[in-house]
């Protein structure tokens, strides 16, 4: 998976953003996130913002926001959350 965040008003650039690049899966008892580098994923950089080397994204401030939109994503998208637990 990949997020952008940073700005994202009209008048904003994807210079004025940064993306992470991660992996989603679960396992018997719970979801796992692990950061990947933009040399690790299909993914690559656009709209989105600049998509940052792992170690990068492991100092980056905003972090945290990738980890808590994971949670929220297996926690409202149920086919996903399905498909992670082998219910497709």
């Amino acid at each position: 998976m990949i997020v952008g965040l940073g700005d994202w008003n009209e008048a904003a650039s994807p210079e004025d953003r940064v993306a992470f690049a991660f992996q989603l899966w679960s396992d018997d008892s719970q979801y796992n996130v692990g950061i990947v580098g933009s040399e690790q994923t299909i993914w690559s950089s656009g709209v989105l913002g600049r998509i940052l080397a792992r170690e990068e994204a492991l100092r980056h401030p905003r972090l945290k926001d990738v980890f808590d939109l994971s949670d929220h994503i297996v926690d409202h998208d149920r086919p996903l959350a399905d498909y992670l637990d082998g219910r497709d």
